[in-house]
């Protein structure tokens, strides 16, 4: 546990019968970041230049590591899964430089991988892989092993709507070319484009699990929307694209996985956004249909009152019924969902 007073930090460690506190050498300004598995904390150190510091927070007294980066300006750091850090750095002037620094990874990763532009994102996609875009349709690239490869160029579109990294990591999906494409990058980048998903497709998206996928076909008249979605079950082992909703003419469609990755959830709505200043209908279930496909047996359930929240397992969603005044609980059995139960009715 991280505790602060003021500018003065302390670690509890809690991993014996009685807790131990430790102090922390140096003053740290929040917001803090602990590693994934506990080992180190970033930080700021106090002050006008706002230096980061790396706490070393399992050594027998907590050791503070000061990263300078030769004075370039750092933009982001992220942790890798297994406490490997990166951090974007760029030099200022008319012709930036930029890079990412690599800290406490393993033998295989470079410990700085110079960029060609300026970096738009980064992520690791596993403990040695690390997936970046650059700005100005620079291209999607994989760092691996010392090398970087350009998986491809990006669309006509942002990428948020043609790419996406598995929760899970190790695989990303991209749509950048018209086609459904699934790149494996837990060693040499490669990827398989899925077989029978006509494009061109958009917004790409994972379930929690890291199991399956979610792709959406442009719509014809407004690229921003969609007309049919994919649901590609079992996406890393055994990818089998199923269709699983389609947009009749006035209609759009976009979909989402629940929690729990259990069901895709879907919802159809007007494919025209009405004017600034426009009547908004009196009841919006009129405009817009939600419904749950089960992604084990692809059956389809009205999700009812537009939806709602769902438990973290899928084992249960609350909604509202704004016309009769009541907060319903609807459990799921199986691939359907059993009647509501009333938890709060208005009087």
């Amino acid at each position: 546990l991280l505790i602060r007073s003021g500018g003065a930090w302390r670690i509890a460690d809690f991993s014996s019968a009685i807790p131990r506190q430790f102090a922390i050498a140096e003053e740290l300004a929040p917001p803090v970041a602990w590693s994934p598995n506990g080992r180190r904390i970033l930080a700021s150190a106090v002050g006008g230049e706002r230096k980061l510091r790396v706490v070393h927070a399992l050594e027998a007294t907590p050791r503070v590591e000061a990263l300078d980066f030769n004075g370039r300006v750092v933009r982001w750091c992220r942790w890798s899964p297994q406490d490997a850090l990166a951090c974007a750095v760029q030099t200022l002037g008319a012709a930036p430089e930029s890079a990412l620094e690599i800290l406490y990874a393993g033998a295989g990763m470079a410990s700085s991988v110079p960029l060609e532009g300026r970096l738009q994102y980064f992520d690791w996609a596993t403990e040695n892989t690390l997936v970046y875009e650059l700005e100005r349709e620079g291209g999607i690239y994989a760092h691996h092993s010392g090398t970087s490869t350009q998986l491809f160029l990006p669309g006509n579109q942002y990428r948020l709507f043609h790419e996406s990294s598995s929760f899970r990591g190790g695989w990303l999906l991209d749509t950048a070319s018209g086609n459904a494409r699934l790149w494996n990058l837990a060693s040499n980048p490669h990827s398989t484009i899925l077989p029978g998903i006509p494009g061109p497709l958009m917004n790409p998206h994972w379930s929690r699990n890291g199991k399956h996928a979610l792709v959406g076909v442009v719509h014809p008249r407004y690229s921003a929307y969609e007309t049919d979605v994919w649901l590609v079950a079992n996406a890393t082992t055994n990818a089998a694209p199923a269709r699983i909703a389609s947009a009749p003419p006035g209609k759009a469609s976009s979909a989402l996985f629940s929690p729990g990755s259990q069901w895709a959830l879907v919802t159809m709505m007007p494919d025209v956004i009405p004017l600034a200043g426009a009547s908004a209908p009196t009841n919006p279930e009129t405009t817009l249909q939600h419904s749950a496909v089960h992604v084990a047996t692809r059956t389809t359930v009205p999700q009812p009152f537009g939806g709602g929240e769902w438990a973290s397992d899928d084992s249960a969603f609350v909604t509202v019924d704004h016309q009769a005044g009541r907060v319903l609980l609807f459990r799921v059995q199986g691939n359907t969902f059993r009647p509501p139960e009333v938890l709060h009715a208005a009087t």
